[in-house]
């Protein structure tokens, strides 16, 4: 079994308009038998939520590869950002953010989710949803990895593959371009970037596509948009 591993982010229109950083970040690794792809989304309005982002990402990839259990993970989560919110003389929640991450070693796989974004899946050549993460009564109403009792709004899970091709991890501005939640359907592209990574190791010419679809994306959300791809075979 092989192992590809694939991911972007883009700088939003409202970011980009107000000279703001991109406040997505994404994380990708893959060896012989695992591979591990990791998506978090900067709350908009958390002033550092950017270096956050950075963090968590970063952290959850590392720990997702030694295998630590989900409840080890987020405590550690929360203190580091606690000590980097303290070094900076900020609030915690200035480093507000999602976590998106899904692992696969084999034929296992496991996933953590804590807020908005999607995690969707392959199968028998459709695209499901896996999580559809938290979201609250109102909208853009949805919890962060340094929200309060963040634990009891932990989403995860693990399974055997069993068929599973791809897994898709996104943030809210990329699901909001590429899926209709009330038809529960996902636009084309996302089955073309699976066929495109089939096609070609070459990730420069795969980013260049991601370029020319970016105008396409743009029409569909004002937020960043952040995909991950985790494909076997």
């Amino acid at each position: 079994m092989s192992l590809t591993v694939f991911g972007f982010s883009v700088i939003g229109l409202r970011n980009r308009k107000l000279g703001l950083k991109c406040q997505d970040t994404h994380r990708v690794w893959a060896d012989t038998d695992r591979a591990c792809v990791v998506v978090c989304d900067g709350a908009g309005s958390a002033s550092h939520s950017f270096i956050g982002s950075l963090m968590v990402c970063n952290l959850v990839l590392n720990a997702m590869r030694k295998e630590m259990e989900t409840e080890a993970i987020i405590r550690n989560l929360r203190e580091r950002l606690s000590k980097k919110a303290k070094a900076l003389n900020i609030d915690l929640s200035s480093l507000a953010c999602t976590l998106l991450a899904v692992y696969v070693n084999k034929d296992e796989y496991r996933y953590i989710h804590i807020g908005d974004g999607l995690i969707a899946y392959n199968k028998d050549g459709k695209i499901q949803v896996l999580s559809e993460g938290f979201r609250g009564e109102y909208a853009n109403e949805t919890v962060f990895v340094t929200s309060k009792n963040v634990e009891d709004y932990v989403i995860s899970g693990n399974g055997s593959l069993n068929g599973i091709t791809t897994f898709f991890v996104m943030s809210d501005g990329m699901e909001q371009a590429v899926y209709d939640r009330k038809r529960n359907m996902f636009g084309n592209i996302l089955y073309k970037l699976v066929n495109y990574m089939s096609d070609t190791q070459d990730l420069k010419r795969l980013k260049r596509f991601i370029k020319r679809k970016s105008n396409m994306f743009y029409e569909r959300t004002f937020d960043d948009f952040t995909l991950a791809i985790l494909k076997r075979g």
